[in-house]
């Protein structure tokens, strides 16, 4: 195969190195390889690799200049496949191939953090050019990014389709394995600590010069490798500091792992990192590496902490801990050789192969999918509003996100997630993964659900649509077929008081949905009998419920314990107390739990009550045995369940009730208010109280009711069989299949 690299110049960045690798490991496979420069900067000679030699100057002196001479190169057919390295390459490129007229097939990559397409730019002037950038991308086949991170964040700037979309890190030229001294046994002699790269301001040099004032003993040194428009400033501040004996600035290294091999701890401070060569660099020549957890790079070369350490971006404080752990709690050579083995040249370049084989077998720019039908049956279409997916969890988001979870694991249709919002992070990386479409524009939810969505419905075509949160578009497709979901009918109830007026306007956005259209959509779901059987009496549905159209929620089972929640809300696990999952809606029924509360404190029982969901309720701080947390992960949860005494869950009204199955699971001791839903799913393996007297604890203890239920091991077993998220799956693939 005939490969062009295109790279803007040579002037000291980590991509014309890493340009270099790919090439001379391109070449020893047997491919005819060239690197073509579009410019020659001051340093750029100095900066160049030795061990590549097919390097061609264009001398271009400037952008128009390079697309003009770029446009010749398009021009001439003898490349397969023509790949960019950077932003100014890809623009440049893409422009010279919509002028040639080209049909040679051209793969981008991102290597900078900045830039104009993700409504960043060192430049702000340069964020005009957004639009010029986007006509210039719609050239390109395929685009290649250095991290996981940066690729999600062009991904949710732009509409480019995510099967068109890689990552593939940068690779070390060669690996070996090298195992450094311990730095605890050279602590007395000194330690020598390294920063590399150029000395600009995104690269922070002046933090480390801050922080190695602060823990650096006298026999300890830094070595500072790398030439930059700051390099005075940071000499004034070497001096300021007092530290002229103990700082080396070495200016521009061609040979960093030479350097490497008498360093011991390598730091990097900087605010942005595409990528962090050099922290791979210094994985491989078995080094302490700190970094700050900066956008985009770092966290993955270190593997989120298992290969280095993370420090906070822009905080001195917090790179001194880092650096302190490093050389307290070195991390053992073992550890990080796996982290340095994920770099290796070979399965780099197998990538690049496979995805320029991928691009170069379908037609297509960015905006394009590619599409991996199966050879015997076409995938029906399937539209789903993910949008209740967001990093407030609710039951409905908790129902929806699982269930996306696993359709995505198959191939079996051709999904669009269309969203209103931004989504949860995991999920959000889980879709544009896949090789399915995503569409996100942000708007309020009826404007989304009533005028986006038809819309998106026209535009995709989708043989059936899945509204998973209640609401659905009333303009309906004839088309396509409409499923929805119906978690509970609690809006309905004038019960309930709806304390402020966006509340109000949502309730009324609900009820007109849900009475306008429910009766014209094909496929009524809900999450339990008792809310179906509401639905068919609210709406007179003369229907026997189905089996298959109830998705009960799921227990998404957490086993690992995080046991310092107790020092966070200063609890001891040894302690007496009351656990309760209460949101502040009037049906949860909160008030009624603390005055049940206060009621059983006067008989002299030495116990606490801790609340998760209601931090900003009205008794927060106000009463000395009643604890609100805040926002808690998955883990403390299970650690604050397991513990208490009584799990109570006093809802007077849920369409499911997602905290009773965790109690459950978690705890033999669950107590819960006396409503059909819960009488549905708890069975015979809770114990019951009337959610409307307030004596309800003192009775509970009077009664000598509070023995643990002695089914507990049947109870976890009822759950993990009942209540099961691969039946819903497969509850709602007979339903896709129901339609012809």
């Amino acid at each position: 195969m005939n490969i062009a690299f295109i790279i803007s110049d040579y002037n000291y960045q980590g991509g014309g190195q890493v340009t270099a690798n790919l090439a001379e490991h391109l070449q020893s496979l047997g491919h005819k390889v060239d690197i073509i420069v579009i410019r020659r900067n001051e340093g750029d000679l100095e900066s160049r690799p030795n061990h590549f030699s097919n390097i061609f100057d264009l001398h271009a002196t400037g952008l128009i200049s390079g697309i003009l001479k770029l446009k010749n190169i398009f021009h001439d057919s003898r490349y397969d496949v023509i790949v960019t390295i950077g932003s100014y390459s890809n623009l440049s490129a893409g422009l010279a191939k919509f002028l040639s007229k080209s049909s040679i097939k051209l793969i981008g990559s991102e290597h900078f953090a900045k830039s104009a397409l993700i409504g960043d730019y060192t430049k702000p002037i340069l964020r005009l050019l957004a639009p010029l950038y986007r006509f210039a991308y719609s050239q390109l086949n395929g685009l290649v990014f250095v991290s996981g991170k940066l690729k999600l964040e062009f991904l949710k700037k732009n509409t480019w389709h995510q099967s068109r979309c890689i990552t593939i890190y940068n690779p070390v030229r060669s690996f070996k394995k090298n195992l450094k001294e311990n730095v605890q046994l050279k602590k007395a002699s000194g330690l020598t600590f390294l920063g590399v790269g150029v000395l600009e301001p995104r690269k922070r040099f002046d933090l480390l010069l801050k922080s190695f004032s602060i823990i650096a003993k006298p026999n300890d040194i830094l070595l500072i490798a790398g030439t930059g428009s700051q390099k005075k400033m940071l000499e004034n501040l070497t001096k300021n500091l007092g530290l002229e004996s103990q700082v080396i600035f070495l200016g521009y290294v061609k040979d960093i792992n030479s350097l490497m091999k008498n360093a011991d701890i390598l730091v990097l401070t900087s605010n942005s990192e595409a990528f962090g060569m050099v922290l791979v660099e210094g994985l491989v020549a078995g080094l302490q590496v700190v970094s700050t957890d900066c956008f985009s790079g770092p966290s993955e070369v270190l593997g989120n902490g298992r290969y280095g350490f993370l420090a906070e971006v822009d905080n001195v404080d917090s790179i001194v801990s880092s650096i302190r752990d490093a050389i307290e709690f070195p991390i053992p050579q073992e550890t990080i050789h796996e982290g340095a083995s994920r770099f290796s040249i070979d399965s780099t370049v197998d990538k690049y192969l496979e995805f320029v084989a991928t691009v170069t077998e379908h037609e297509g720019n960015l905006y394009k999918p590619i599409k991996k039908l199966n050879s015997v049956l076409i995938r029906k279409k399937i539209l789903i509003n993910i949008s209740v997916i967001t990093q407030i969890y609710r039951g409905m988001s908790v129902f929806t996100k699982q269930i996306i979870k696993e359709l995505i694991k198959n191939d079996n249709y051709e999904y669009i997630f269309v969203s209103g919002n931004d989504l949860d992070q995991e999920i959000f990386e889980m879709i544009l993964n896949s090789n399915n479409t995503y569409k996100q524009i942000n708007a309020p939810l009826p404007i989304f659900d009533q005028i986006i969505i038809p819309y998106l419905i026209k535009k995709y075509k989708p043989d059936f649509c899945w509204f998973p949160a209640n609401t659905f578009p009333l303009i309906m497709n004839k088309r396509s077929k409409y499923i929805i979901t119906i978690h509970d009918l609690i809006f309905l109830m004038n019960e309930f008081k709806i304390p402020t007026f966006y509340q109000k306007i949502a309730k009324f956005y609900r009820v007109f949905n849900i009475f306008i259209g429910v009766k014209r959509v094909q496929k009524i779901t809900s999450v339990s009998k008792t809310s179906m059987n509401d639905l068919y009496t609210r709406f007179n549905i003369s229907k026997k419920i189905d089996e298959q159209e109830i998705l009960y929620n799921s227990l998404s089972i957490e086993i690992d314990t995080d046991d310092n929640i107790f020092k966070k809300l200063n609890v001891s696990s040894a302690d007496n107390y009351f656990y309760s999952i209460v949101g502040l809606g009037q049906h949860k029924n909160l008030d009624f739990l603390i005055e049940s509360f206060k009621r059983l404190e006067k008989s002299k029982l030495n116990y606490k009550l801790v609340i998760t969901g209601a931090f900003k309720s009205k008794y927060n701080a106000q009463h000395k045995d009643i604890i609100f947390t805040p926002f808690i992960s998955e883990k403390e949860k299970v650690s604050l369940i397991k513990n208490a005494d009584l799990f109570i869950f006093p809802s007077l009204a849920e369409g499911f009730g997602i905290p009773l199955l965790e109690g459950l699971f978690h705890n033999p001791k669950v107590l819960v208010s006396d409503i059909p839903i819960f009488r549905e799913i708890g069975k015979e393996y809770v114990k019951y109280f009337d959610p409307y007297n307030k004596d309800f604890l003192k009775k509970y203890f009077n009664d000598n009711t509070h023995a643990s239920n002695s089914n507990h091991e049947e109870a976890k077993n009822y759950i993990l069989k009942k209540f099961n998220m691969n039946k819903n799956v497969e509850k709602l693939e007979t339903i896709f299949n129901e339609f012809k």
